[in-house]
Order: C-alpha cells, then structure tokens, then sequence
C-alpha cells in the first residue's frame, strides 16, 4: 500500500520510442531531480496508466497526470483541473484507452480516493518512431516542470500552514 507520508502522486507516462509520445516521462526524469520531490512525494513513470494507479491515487492529497498531447499546439502547457467523476461503468478499465478520470473514477470506486487532480498536457508534433523529443516538446517539458514545482511547492506550504495550526 501507499507511503502514507507521500501525500503527492506525480504521473508521467507516454512512449519514449515514438518521439513527443515520451514528453510526459520526460518530464518525470527531470523532476526526479529536483529537491522539492524528494519528500513526500511518489513519481511513477510508466508506459501507459492502468488499474494499479488508482491503488497509488488512494491516500493522497494530491495527484498530478503528464502526458503528450496531439490536440494542443506544439509546444503549449496546458493544466487542466480533473473532477473524477468518469462514468465508472460496470467496473471495467481498458488500458489501452484509459485517462486520468477513468484511475481516478476507479480510485473513488474501490478505495473512496478523492485527492485533488491536475493533467498537465504537453503539446507535442512528433509521434513518430524516435527516442528524441522535437525541440517544441523540450520546451514545453521545461515549462511543464516549472509549473509542477510551483503547484507542488503552493500545495507543501498550504498543507504545512494548515498543519501549524492545528
């Protein structure tokens, strides 16, 4: 089960092997470097989400998805505010078309997970078969990083604020 210290989850997932598809774990990479995650805080890198991520989204306060994005401009950030409330169906969860809202529709399911939730969406041109992003993605990676350092170091100060005065 989950570090219950580690309140943030931070997911970057893609394919690495088709170019801007990777943008997502890039991004993890990079912040895995970065002292402000090296406490309280899970990254996890992976392929594709599946069903084992709303296991990882139970527990926490805050959970901030990372992938590329055909539909916004090369180079664009966006952060998009995610409610959870995907249409859980009859419990099914495909993996192969799954999103942010279907772990977090089945964390709030099984475990009655209901963290705060961002999707950082990084616009990338190049999907093709290659292990390098385009130079728009590396961009938008850079600034994907600034933005989830400062949503993550509001979120540790609100939360220590919060704390001091109980």
């Amino acid at each position: 089960m989950n570090n219950a210290r580690e309140k943030i989850l931070i997911v970057g997932y893609g394919n690495p092997m088709r170019g801007d598809d990777g943008a997502g774990r890039a991004v993890l990479e990079r912040l895995e470097s970065n002292p402000v995650f090296k406490k309280g805080c899970r990254l996890d890198s992976c392929h594709q989400l599946l069903p084992e991520h709303s296991e990882m989204v139970a527990g926490r306060s805050l959970v901030i998805f990372v992938d590329a994005s055909r539909a916004d401009a090369p180079g664009e950030v966006l952060f998009q505010e995610l409610s959870g409330c995907a249409e859980d169906g009859e419990g099914s969860f495909n993996p192969h078309a799954a999103g942010p809202e279907d772990v977090l529709a089945a964390a709030r399911r099984l475990y009655g997970a209901r963290p705060s939730a961002w999707l950082c969406r990084v616009g990338g041109c190049c999907f093709g078969f290659s292990e390098s992003l385009s130079p728009e993605a590396e961009r938008a990676v850079d600034e994907a990083v600034s933005k989830i350092v400062e949503i993550t170091q509001q979120f540790k100060n609100a939360r220590s604020t919060g704390e001091q005065k109980r």
